[in-house]
């Protein structure tokens, strides 16, 4: 883990919201020498640091609003740490928790030489990123769904579908398999023969949870015998 920790004449701290941000500075003493609450955009944040603008650096947990900080900073030659927000212990640790308070710590942080570094990717690689990032959510959305409709083709005892259920050419045939209503054929089909059906609860079935061999032929054999 990098840590920054080059000497500066004052530190800024900032927690950043997508339409506030809250500013601490720090010189080297440690004393606070502005503590305060602005809309998040250049010309706010510009004015505020201007008079401290001879020797600062800035510094903002990795979050998703730090973009436009980052690239501000940068064209107006500002020296930018970007805070790794899993490892900034001393801000997700406290019970404590305001803008007012992390804005301090991130402060506290940058001027010990204790705020962990996240990468500033480069400006022209992140829209690549963000929409790999969107992909890799969305495939994993999509597979939790094909699984529900799998299980749920099991529950009901069908066929197998033949094909993949998340293509979309694949939908009609997918959603015309379920036309009967009644999911659990067992319990149904014991019902219609005038079999005594009984359902066992999965969460209290310590005997079968709680072994260590398990398989098919032990299971049902110990429902068997919890039952009998």
């Amino acid at each position: 883990m990098r840590f920054y920790s080059r000497e500066h004449r004052y530190y800024c701290g900032i927690d950043l919201h997508a339409r506030s941000m809250y500013a601490c500075i720090l010189d080297q003493k440690g004393e606070v020498v502005l503590h305060q609450n602005m809309p998040a955009g250049p010309d706010p944040f510009l004015k505020t640091i201007d008079p401290f603008r001879e020797d600062i650096v800035v510094a903002a947990e990795c979050m998703f609003t730090w973009y436009w900080l980052a690239d501000l900073c940068a064209q107006e030659r500002i020296p930018f740490v970007l805070g790794h927000a899993l490892y900034m212990k001393a801000i997700h640790g406290g019970k404590a928790k305001n803008d007012r308070i992390d804005s301090r710590k991130i402060a506290g942080l940058l001027r010990g030489g204790m705020l962990p570094q996240a990468s500033v990717y480069p400006p022209e690689m992140r829209s690549t990123r963000d929409l790999l990032r969107r992909r890799c959510s969305l495939v994993r959305k999509r597979a939790d769904l094909t699984a529900h409709i799998q299980n749920t083709n099991s529950q009901c005892n069908l066929p197998e579908f033949g094909c993949r259920p998340h293509h979309r050419c694949h939908a009609e045939r997918i959603a015309g398999q379920f036309t009967d209503p009644h999911w659990y054929w067992l319990a149904d089909l014991c019902a219609q023969e005038g079999i005594l059906f009984v359902l066992g609860h999965a969460l209290y079935m310590k005997a079968i949870h709680g072994g260590k061999a398990k398989n098919d032929k032990i299971d049902s054999r110990k429902i068997a015998g919890l039952l009998r």
